[in-house]
């Protein structure tokens, strides 16, 4: 039988993935309770970082600090603890690793390098943000598996590629570009800015969001009338992914008029 405790948590849940995340969530901080020790999760991504988070504020003296490697990470490892440990410098385990394709002519983008890296038989999960350097990219992955990366990771799409170990301190990373595009909506609602920013109908909006493939603030939303605030990230699978960045004031017929921001 559950535990009232584990059920009010899986009730979090919005679909099965996440009600097995959920339940992982809960055997870490048992597990971290029951023996007064620090453990240290896989890369996750903002939703889960926040659902953790949710589990977590439900059990007094736990603590959850998360990081990514730099700053600005979307991936992050988390550590679980009691107690304070605030007079300790946490070690979350990542390592970055630099791949420079081979080639002046060699120019292979972010799924190029994520899906040579899956490629190698490894999981999501070890690897953290992948993001552009002045020259190359910068992969955060997981300590226990910079080497077998270092030594396996040869190619990138069609490129070959040379890699190696550096410092996360002072780490150049290339500032990401943005593409910003103005729409205009009759209402804040998902449906409709699925609709403007992939130009697609809002039927087949409605679609999308209905059928899953549609996350907000990185977790699934099901319901197309669902309200969007300025900061929130959609994504939306097949067809890429965009934040509300500000609302630019009405239209003098009344509409909203809004800026979109895409990750180039």
């Amino acid at each position: 039988m559950i535990s009232p405790k584990k059920e009010s948590i899986l009730n979090l849940a919005r679909n099965p993935e996440e009600k097995i995340f959920l339940a992982r969530c809960f055997d870490q901080v048992c597990t971290v309770k029951g023996r007064d020790l620090v453990l240290l999760t896989d890369f996750l991504d903002p939703g889960q970082v926040g659902l953790l988070k949710s589990v977590c504020r439900g059990y007094r003296g736990l603590s959850v600090l998360a990081w990514g490697g730099y700053q600005e990470a979307e991936r992050c490892r988390a550590l679980i603890s009691t107690g304070d440990d605030s007079g300790q410098q946490p070690d979350f385990q990542i390592e970055t690793l630099q791949v420079l394709p081979i080639g002046k002519e060699a120019a292979p983008g972010h799924r190029d390098y994520l899906g040579s890296l899956l490629g190698l038989g490894i999981k999501r999960e070890v690897i953290g943000d992948i993001v552009p350097l002045e020259v190359g990219m910068a992969v955060f992955v997981s300590r226990e598996m910079a080497a077998f990366l270092g030594q396996n990771l040869n190619r990138v799409g069609k490129y070959p590629v040379s890699v190696s170990l550096v410092a996360q301190v002072g780490l150049a990373l290339k500032t990401r570009q943005l593409e910003k595009r103005v729409v205009t909506v009759a209402a804040l609602r998902l449906d409709a800015l699925i609709s403007k920013a992939f130009n697609l109908s809002r039927s087949a909006s409605a679609a999308l969001i209905r059928q899953g493939k549609v996350k907000q603030n990185w977790r699934q939303q099901t319901d197309p009338a669902t309200d969007v605030a300025t900061g929130d990230m959609i994504a939306c699978r097949g067809y890429g992914k965009f934040r509300l960045s500000e609302d630019a004031g009405p239209t003098k017929k009344g509409r909203l008029r809004l800026i979109l921001e895409f990750p180039i």
